[in-house]
């Protein structure tokens, strides 16, 4: 039964993918996600196929982690926004704000609906964890307040980063995009879990850029998109904050 879950789920996401694939060609144009448009996708053939695929392995993993529960649409979800995002920071170097913002308030609202329904949710810190056994907040607050600041103290250090890059007459090189993105990872996985999202996607980023220089592919100055970086800090302590203890 196990695996017939995780093969229907599988599935879904790689049915799912094609919308995505939808997502990703209109919204950075501020097109209709549905009806025809005058400008077409400029690279379905080898992108939709990748976005499918991987949709659908990763709906399959998380089908296998979590089962048929509440935790399981919620990080189908962010998967879903966090792989969208990926791909259209790498094609055109833009996070749209039609995808981001609504993402970010869902994501407070679905772990608010997840924290009073009694589901699962990723910790929230040692401060949050001792406001909430004084009884001074309840689980659901404490974790909205923990949420909250994973967000917010996410944004406030990529807009110091895009500060301090405009002064130096490179301001290009954190948008304000990047900005968002980190907010709603931050949103997404609380604090401290941001602080880990942020130092992920730092090491990744710096890793990446050595890569491309050592290899002579991209030269000082060159654009490089940040927000596949967020992506993938922010799906792995995802994951890790809801692996099953034990």
């Amino acid at each position: 039964m196990a695996i017939l879950l995780i093969v229907a789920c599988g599935a879904l996401g790689f049915l799912l993918g094609g919308v995505l694939n939808r997502v990703i060609a209109r919204a950075p144009l501020g097109a209709p996600l549905f009806g025809s448009h005058p400008q077409p996708d400029a690279s379905p053939g080898r992108r939709s196929p990748l976005v499918a695929l991987a949709t659908g392995l990763l709906f399959a993993f998380l089908m296998g982690l979590h089962g048929p529960s509440l935790r399981l649409v919620v990080a189908a979800f962010h998967t879903c926004v966090l792989l969208v995002v990926l791909v259209i920071d790498l094609e055109r170097l833009l996070i749209p704000d039609v995808i981001i913002l609504p993402a970010t308030a869902l994501a407070l609202g679905l772990s608010l609906i997840e924290s009073l329904l009694g589901s699962p949710v990723p910790p929230s810190g040692a401060l949050f964890w001792s406001l909430q056994e004084a009884q001074v907040v309840s689980p659901a607050v404490a974790d909205l307040l923990a949420r909250l600041l994973g967000g917010a103290s996410s944004y406030l250090v990529m807009a110091l980063l895009r500060l301090v890059a405009s002064r130096r007459g490179s301001e290009e090189a954190v948008g304000l995009g990047d900005a968002k993105l980190a907010a709603y990872c931050g949103v997404i996985t609380g604090w401290p879990g941001a602080l880990w999202v942020l130092l992920g996607a730092s090491v990744l980023g710096s890793l990446t850029a050595a890569a491309l220089l050592l290899s002579r592919r991209a030269r000082r100055g060159t654009a490089m998109p940040y927000g596949p970086f967020f992506a993938v800090a922010a799906y792995v302590v995802m994951i890790l904050q809801g692996w099953p203890s034990g």
